[in-house]
């Protein structure tokens, strides 16, 4: 990796061992399936950095950045948003990004450094400064807000307990485990909602070493923007923060690509998402997305989806992507509980089937002007 000039290690004894017993007091311990471990590509440290930017949505919510990456973003009048993040614009990257293909995708680069990133480039905000410029920005219309991200790697670790933490300006959402599937990724720490830069910690442990998965998504909405990925290093009795790659200081070693098991059929998508309580994110109709799997197909007539007991019957195929849309009839307002159950099948025996409540779905009707 390249070296940086960050203080890369942070002695942070009394300071973090508050912020520790403040953030995860009562967090129940989480465990890494071991069946996520994949073979990482050595010759590709870092990550890869999945941008969207649009600043006429600028809502702090993981929810936001989910529809965001999904390519499923939309203006307040429904229509959905073209992605403004400038490919051109490297930042920290090793090179330039590819796409949006199509025009409301994710622009996507690769870092092969560390997650010590702001909107402005050369900046001190946070632990470790300076910070890195981040890829895509400013945007193509000028702007540095309305930003979704998503930063995918895979982590080499050993058998241990573990804690990291993630601050950001503003929200985050970090998980592991499968993260194509919005389902069956394990969420590991969250702050969903604005904030100036603060901190977030949370523990993991590792029962067999391997090589994991790792997803973290941010988002920005307006004013300041940065965002430090790291994790708590104790030697010789003093508790450091470490920059996730920065193996130099005993960091935990990342890498940007990986050979992954096949695919099975997987729900890449679905929203409003099943958020128990409101937000304020909401959408005036469901959406939910089915990929094909790397070897098995969806079978399409087999796909059961249905939202308060009324089936949903509104299914369109673009080529490996099976999206239903369920649009209510009566009034919806975003407080109101409602239940969804899906259950689909493929080749050669594939089931599955997922259940779950969800709010913020808002249909309000007006009456005709007199």
């Amino acid at each position: 990796m390249k070296s940086n000039p960050y203080r890369s290690s942070i002695t942070c004894v009394v300071a973090a061992a508050l912020a520790l017993s403040s953030t995860i007091a009562g967090q129940a311990q989480i465990t890494l399936n071991p069946n996520t471990r994949v073979t990482p590509n050595t010759s590709k440290p870092g990550f890869l950095w999945r941008v969207f930017a649009n600043q006429a949505n600028q809502v702090n919510s993981s929810q936001r950045t989910e529809d965001a990456v999904a390519g499923l973003l939309r203006a307040g009048d429904g229509t959905l948003l073209p992605n403004l993040a400038d490919p051109s614009a490297q930042g920290v990257a090793i090179a330039a990004g590819t796409g949006p293909t199509p025009e409301n995708g994710v622009v996507q680069f690769e870092i092969d450094s560390v997650i010590n990133v702001a909107a402005a480039g050369g900046s001190s905000q946070g632990t470790f400064t300076p910070d890195d410029q981040m890829p895509g920005l400013p945007a193509t219309d000028s702007s540095n807000n309305g930003i979704s991200v998503e930063i995918l790697t895979y982590l080499d670790l050993p058998v241990g307990t573990y804690t990291m933490g993630v601050a950001s300006d503003d929200g985050f959402l970090t998980s592991a485990g499968n993260l194509k599937d919005i389902f069956q990724g394990t969420r590991l720490g969250e702050y969903s909602g604005g904030r100036g830069t603060g901190e977030t910690l949370f523990t993991f442990s590792v029962t067999q070493a391997g090589v994991y998965p790792f997803r973290t998504t941010y988002e920005q909405g307006g004013g300041g923007s940065d965002l430090e990925w790291y994790s708590l290093v104790v030697s010789g009795g003093v508790t450091n923060k470490v920059l996730i790659n920065d193996t130099a200081n005993g960091g935990i070693r990342a890498y940007r690509a990986a050979t992954v098991p096949p695919q099975t059929p997987y729900i890449k998508s679905v929203v409003p998402g099943p958020a128990p309580r409101q937000l304020n994110v909401v959408s005036r109709s469901v959406t939910l997305v089915l990929v094909d799997g790397d070897n098995v197909a969806i079978n399409d007539a087999s796909i059961d989806f249905k939202i308060d007991g009324n089936t949903v019957t509104n299914k369109v195929r673009t080529g490996n992507t099976v999206t239903l849309t369920y649009t209510p009839t009566g009034i919806q307002f975003p407080n109101e509980t409602h239940t969804a159950t899906l259950s689909f099948t493929g080749a050669g025996g594939f089931t599955r089937s997922e259940s779950w409540t969800f709010r913020n779905l808002k249909n309000v009707i007006l009456p005709a002007p007199v």
